[in-house]
């Protein structure tokens, strides 16, 4: 599992946009459960949709947060 956990945090450390959908009570052999999971990443996706739609966009969250506190 330690190869597993490097190559993860790898792959976060080069992306555009990190959506953690972490879970209360982990457990990657929970087949049973899969819904919960399922959720959890939807829940977590739907908390990031305005960084995801910047990216879409060309722009930056930061500057769009700015340009509306600028207009207030």
């Amino acid at each position: 599992m330690g190869s597993q956990m490097r190559l993860v945090a790898r792959s976060a450390r080069n992306a555009d946009l990190l959506i953690e959908a972490i879970s209360p009570a982990p457990r990657w052999h929970d087949y049973n459960n899969y819904r919960s999971y399922i959720d959890l990443g939807r829940e977590a996706a739907t908390e990031m949709l305005p960084e995801l739609l910047a990216l879409k966009n060309g722009s930056d969250i930061e500057t769009k947060e700015r340009e509306l506190e600028l207009k207030s």
